[in-house]
């Protein structure tokens, strides 16, 4: 990811800019390579781990929030006059846009271009999108929780086969209009509007 492309950079700079270290070439042993630890698999099934917890009021409270949580965004179920306004254009209409209820903790668009819910024990949002062949699944998180008035996502993308970091920003304008702007970086620190999209109530 980006940040780490920071970090490595900034090694590198401290790195050079450091003066070399004295060593006995006699006596100084080779380096020895380490790799980064990795998080070891769970050894027990998925169910097996339930049974384990389930036991646990922490636990049983994560699992119910997310269905809680969700409920801050039921303002969005119903159909919504759409239009898109890409880059400078002047602002054309779509088609319209139903989001309704899927289960207890998720909130989906009819064509699944959006699936939003509240992670519990990540303490976000996320949303994922279904547009193949160009984009076959995306995924992004939330940076900061929904204050009521605007939530905004982040999201490493592959489209077309290949990278674009995008960040999407959810305006609630009322309970009868929104707007949703899409941004995609395109240099450290610089990010450009792509499209709008502005949604009423029907």
């Amino acid at each position: 990811m980006m940040r780490f492309s920071f970090v490595a950079m900034f090694a590198l700079v401290l790195a050079a800019c450091s003066p070399p270290a004295a060593t006995n070439t006699a006596t100084s042993a080779p380096a020895v390579e380490t790799s980064p630890v990795q998080p070891q698999p769970q050894s027990v099934t998925v169910y097996e781990r339930y049974a384990q917890l389930e036991s646990d009021p922490a636990f049983q409270a994560k699992l119910a929030l997310s269905a809680e949580r969700i409920r801050d965004m039921d303002w969005l179920v119903g159909t919504w006059r759409t239009t898109i306004q890409v880059g400078e254009a002047a602002a054309d209409p779509a088609a319209n846009t139903t989001f309704r209820r899927q289960g207890d903790a998720l909130i989906v668009s009819s064509d699944l271009t959006t699936v939003l819910g509240y992670d519990a024990f990540a303490g976000r949002w996320f949303s994922a999108g279904f547009e193949p062949p160009a984009a076959p699944m995306t995924q992004a998180f939330s940076t900061a929780d929904w204050d009521g008035a605007t939530l905004v996502m982040e999201s490493d993308a592959r489209i077309f086969g290949e990278r674009f970091v995008l960040r999407q920003t959810l305006h609630k304008i009322s309970d009868a209009e929104f707007e949703i702007v899409n941004e995609q970086q395109t240099a450290p620190g610089r990010y450009v509007v792509v499209d709008r999209y502005r949604y009423t109530r029907r």
